[in-house]
């Protein structure tokens, strides 16, 4: 993933992305969530959404916008192609994780504007590749940009509902932030770690956390296990027992039930509906 940093310590970086048909075995899912914030541009076809007590209806011309963790079932009809995009958002290099939103349709005026941007980013990925780890300052800054335009716009249809959030505020939550990613780890939360860090007890640090981002620290350290295992398993380089040792399950039928319920699929076939579903 291309990481670009902004000196608010605010930085966006891309998953996987990109502009065709919805293939059949990826029509309908069910109970599917992950650590992505997705967007689609229905190009043809429509989607119905479901989440919570929330169910909608997009149709060619609307984007679709579904926040990270944001569980959901949905169904393209046969027809549908689009422009898919996901991408993370974090502070510090650590992943934001927003409480849990239903997802929205959008069909305003930053509809176009959107498209551009979108089109622009699978260009990006078409014409380079490689511009994740690319050397060359130009293609570099040539992602940054477009990447930077997508996210201004994606933003900007967030905040016509609610207020958007790029910074915390209270520095001791970075801190606890930090505690937990540098464990990486499915393992109990580093709470004596925290509170001789910062004098507060482990009823304060869960108070602190939760009213800044609005999750609890095990709900936070849980999406950060989840990401890290979606990222070893759209790598292709690790196996589901590699997967539970590096993330200190007991063993690989630990992390796959595990997994099976966070994501609502088990690992393998989570991996063939990153790479090839909407």
């Amino acid at each position: 993933m291309l990481n670009t940093t902004s000196a608010q310590t605010h930085d966006c970086s891309l998953g996987n992305l990109y502009d065709r048909e919805v293939e059949a075995e990826f029509l309908k899912q069910q109970n599917h969530r992950e650590t992505d914030n997705v967007s689609w541009y229905l190009r043809t076809g429509s989607v119905r959404i479901q989440s919570a007590h929330t169910t909608l209806e997009a149709q060619a011309g609307d984007w679709v916008f579904i926040h990270a963790l944001t569980p959901r079932s949905h169904a393209f009809s046969a027809d549908t192609q689009l422009i898919s995009i996901r991408h993370r958002v974090h502070w510090s290099g650590l992943q934001f994780i927003p409480p849990p939103a239903p997802p929205m349709v959008y069909r305003g005026p930053l509809c176009q504007s959107l498209l551009d941007a979108g089109e622009a980013l699978i260009a990006l990925k078409t014409e380079h590749p490689d511009y994740a780890h690319t050397e060359q300052g130009s293609i570099n800054s040539l992602g940054i940009a477009r990447i930077y335009t997508w996210l201004h716009f994606w933003y900007r249809t967030q905040e016509a509902s609610s207020p958007s959030k790029t910074r915390i505020k209270d520095s001791r939550v970075l801190t606890i932030m930090k505690e937990i990613a540098a464990q990486n780890s499915i393992r109990p939360l580093p709470y004596a770690q925290i509170a001789a860090k910062l004098s507060l007890s482990k009823a304060q640090i869960d108070r602190i956390f939760k009213t800044e981002l609005g999750i609890t620290p095990k709900q936070w350290q849980e999406a950060q296990c989840l990401r890290s295992a979606e990222d070893m398993l759209s790598s292709g380089k690790y196996t589901s027992k590699e997967i539970a040792a590096n993330l200190d399950f007991f063993d690989a039928s630990h992390f796959c039930k595990w997994f099976k319920l966070q994501s609502g699929h088990a690992p393998g076939q989570w991996k063939r509906q990153y790479l090839n579903g909407a």
